[in-house]
């Protein structure tokens, strides 16, 4: 079947009661009109905006050298740390120093980083970049709450940090911290990072890095946002994870192998003591065993010297009685008999002497 056509009159008396219904409602149509080309516009702006976004960040990763991969470390990393994750095919490898510290004024909790060489490059915002051990650069978030340039900042004591004084030269952005107002967590303070901050490496007093930043030259023309990028990313960590298997449990031999050493030491010396007291408690005892032979023999000699004590006084006391025996007689013719002689007075016989 053919298709049906309108006559021209019907189709011409369509338009003027079109054109008639427009005169007489002439405001609703116009703003039919404005409806339609807001959302026509706002639905272009939405899908154009997205990918200019992406755009721009990923011009942004380039040009500050944002860095694809990071190893932390609890216990540090070292340059053997370095060579191995320079292992990794087409890696660029930046070592970097942090310690999160706690301000001496308002107590606010600061992430301190040593200053970037090559990757994640700092965006001045105002001033410049430190240059001198007493000099710091801020957060743009700390220009925000009123610092200035040539203020000086403090820092509370802190381990790690060698230097609790500074200098505000600077305020910058940082590649590493994408969202505006979150900088993290933290273990200290209230938890989370108030402000980010660079100083030269040397006002670190830890030999260690805190921190290795990678840039993988596979993924450095890809869009960080797309799922190529996720996709290879995940596969150059897994093969990094591969290269460090079994780096921990060497970090932490080597670590504790010091204390073990002198662990050892102290023990060979309590086990030396140990011995040695052994033996003086053997000597002790010895001489406790021959003391009381001696305590003993002295007991058995005494009673021994007592008897033969007991033995002479009693030799001595018949020899007194016969000393003192009866008293002498007169004779009849007025002269004094005399006694008779002892029998320990013979001629030939002499006084005993105890001992």
């Amino acid at each position: 079947m053919g298709k049906k056509t309108m006559p021209t009159s019907q189709r011409r008396l369509q338009r003027q009661l079109l054109k008639r219904r427009i005169q007489t409602n002439w405001g609703r149509f116009v703003a039919i009109i404005l409806i339609m080309m807001l959302g026509v516009l706002l639905y272009v702006g939405i899908k154009s905006s997205g990918p200019v976004l992406y755009n721009n960040a990923q011009t942004y990763f380039t040009n500050k050298q944002a860095s694809d991969l990071q190893i932390i470390s609890t216990t540090g990393l070292t340059e053997t740390d370095v060579k191995l994750a320079e292992k990794l095919t087409g890696a660029k490898v930046e070592a970097g120093k942090s310690v999160d510290a706690l301000t001496a004024s308002n107590h606010r909790t600061v992430h301190l980083m040593s200053l970037p060489q090559d990757l994640n490059q700092l965006q001045v915002l105002a001033g410049r970049r430190p240059t001198k051990a007493n000099e710091i650069i801020l957060d743009e978030q700390a220009q925000r709450a009123g610092y200035r340039l040539g203020q000086t900042y403090k820092f509370q004591q802190t381990s790690g940090l060698a230097r609790q004084q500074f200098r505000i030269v600077g305020f910058a952005r940082s590649p590493l911290f994408i969202d505006r107002t979150a900088r993290g967590t933290t273990t200290i303070g209230a938890g989370t990072v108030d402000y980010f901050a660079c100083v030269t490496a040397q006002n670190f007093s830890n030999k260690v890095y805190s921190v290795l930043y990678l840039q993988v030259a596979a993924l450095t023309k890809l869009n960080p946002f797309q799922d190529t990028y996720q996709d290879k990313s995940a596969q150059a960590t897994k093969r990094l994870k591969k290269i460090f298997k079994g780096r921990a449990a060497q970090r932490n031999a080597a670590l504790f192998a010091p204390i073990k050493t002198k662990l050892a030491k102290q023990q060979d010396q309590i086990t030396t003591s140990q011995q040695q007291v052994t033996s003086a408690q053997a000597q002790l005892t010895a001489q406790q065993q021959q003391l009381d032979q001696q305590l003993t023999a002295s007991d058995q000699l005494s009673a021994s010297q007592q008897a033969t004590l007991a033995a002479q006084q009693a030799a001595l006391k018949t020899q007194q009685d016969q000393l003192t025996g009866p008293s002498p007689t007169i004779d009849r013719g007025g002269h004094q008999a005399p006694a008779s002689p002892p029998a320990s007075q013979g001629a030939d016989q002499h006084p005993v002497l105890f001992q």
